[in-house]
């Protein structure tokens, strides 16, 4: 039997995954600001990942994954050198 495509839903979900993102946003933004200090350790100047990781203390997996969903909220960026 071959796949067959899901059906088209009757409503539209996207403003339900709109509210989800915001709220893990939101998540996100209070850990790197009131727990971690992330953009207070930033505001002397870029800096590697290793660097950050020893500032803030956060392993390196986390704080990839912080920085990712960072940078792709435009929050944060990477420079030249990738810091």
């Amino acid at each position: 039997m071959p796949d067959q495509p899901l059906p088209v839903p009757a409503t539209d979900p996207t403003p339900i995954f709109d509210l989800y993102r915001g709220s893990i946003g939101t998540e996100l933004l209070v850990a790197a600001v009131g727990h971690l200090g992330l953009f207070d350790a930033l505001a002397a100047g870029a800096m590697s990942a290793e660097m950050l990781e020893a500032k803030i203390g956060l392993a390196s997996r986390p704080l990839l994954v912080l920085t990712t969903a960072l940078r792709a909220m435009g929050l944060m960026g990477r420079d030249g050198a990738g810091r």
